[in-house]
Order: structure tokens, then C-alpha cells, then sequence
């Protein structure tokens, strides 16, 4: 099964260009469901359910969270309650974790040099496969997330349709909800996988 995890929409994400329904449609042509991860704005469960059940496309909730005077951003599945921008590292992670949510370093070379152990110790996950990183960065996410013994994932994070179909992550089991998502994850059955914008329908 093969997921977008990190997309965006220019209803929540002002540097996104792509509407919501305009990403749903191009998706299904790639993958097998997406999670919604818009800036520091959580897509209501209902919401989500709602559209799953009229474009037959499974589509789950999640936020791409500001963090660190915005250079850190942090991916969150699984939680109930916004968290607000611009805390650290560490208390933003916290705070997912508070909602038994999995929180995963976004694209975490791209706007710093490295990353810090001590702010991240408690990150669920790496995201090592983004075409917002150059090859050579996400390398190095890769080497982290190895020295780290983190999982990893790959996503389009998505901001115009030309992102779809690029990069994603597969998994070995059938996801059809956030918990199963979830404990994927943490159990490390993730794979980032190139898709090179093939169609697959």
C-alpha cells in the first residue's frame, strides 16, 4: 500500500497552489490515500471521513506543525486538538505525544544544517524522501534516521499539482485509518519510495 503522507492546499497553506479537490483527483492517480497536513491547521476527522466517502479515496487528517521560529517543521498524525506554532522542538513533540499522536521531522535539512539529538530525541520518525530537499540532503536525512534507528518516510509535500506523484511511502500492511497509520509507523513498516510520476490507474 503506498501513501502520500504530507500535502497541503491553498484553503489552509498559503504557499500552496492546489485545491483541495484538484490534489484528491490528481492523488488517486499515484497512491492509495493521502493525510492532509496542512500549516498549522488540523482537517477536521468528519471532514476528512466525509471526503473519503465521496471521492472513494481514503484521505486522513493531519498538520504540518511550525515550530522553532518556523525552521522546524514537524509532521503530527493522530491528534484531536491544534498545537500552536513557533514552540520548540521538543515541547512541540511533547505535546503530540500528549495526544497519543506520532510526530516526524518534516523535510528536517532544509532550512537547517543539521539536526540536534538533544532537540529531537523524542521525534517518532524521519521524513528522508521530499522533493523540498536536494538529493544530497535527503542522503543525509537518511543517515540520520540510520544512526538515529528512527523509521522512515517519503512524501510529495505537495504545494502544485507538478509535486504530485514524485515521492511516497509504502507500507506492507492495509491502512484504513489513522491508528493503523499510527502503529505502522512506530513499528517501522515504512518504506519512501520514488514514484517518478507514473500513473498507476
Amino acid at each position: 500500500m503506498i501513501l502520500d503522507l504530507h500535502t497541503h492546499t491553498e484553503e489552509y497553506s498559503p504557499c500552496s497552489t492546489i485545491s483541495l479537490e484538484e490534489l484528491i483527483l490528481n492523488e488517486q492517480k499515484y497512491v492509495d490515500g493521502i493525510v492532509v497536513t496542512d500549516h498549522d491547521h488540523l482537517m477536521n476527522e468528519k471532514v476528512a471521513e466525509n471526503l473519503s466517502g465521496k471521492y472513494g479515496f481514503m484521505i486522513l487528517p493531519g498538520v504540518e506543525i511550525s515550530a522553532k521560529d518556523i525552521y522546524a517543521h514537524i509532521l503530527a498524525f493522530g491528534i484531536k486538538r491544534e498545537i500552536r506554532a513557533d514552540l520548540g522542538i521538543g515541547e512541540t513533540i511533547a505535546r503530540i505525544h500528549e495526544q497519543n499522536g506520532v510526530a516526524i521531522a518534516a523535510h528536517p535539512l532544509r532550512y537547517m544544517d543539521q539536526l540536534d539529538r538533544n532537540e529531537w530525541k523524542d521525534v517518532d520518525a524521519i521524513e528522508t524522501l521530499t522533493p523540498n530537499c536536494s538529493m544530497e540532503q535527503n542522503a543525509e536525512a537518511r543517515e540520520i534516521a540510520l544512526e538515529w534507528g528512527l523509521p522512515q518516510i517519503g512524501s510529495s509535500d505537495v504545494h502544485k499539482s507538478i509535486m504530485i506523484g514524485t515521492y511516497a511511502t509504502q507500507f506492507n500492511k492495509t491502512i484504513t485509518n489513522i491508528d493503523q497509520l499510527n502503529r505502522a509507523i512506530l513499528q517501522g513498516d515504512t518504506k519512501p519510495v520514488a514514484l517518478g510520476r507514473k500513473s498507476r490507474h
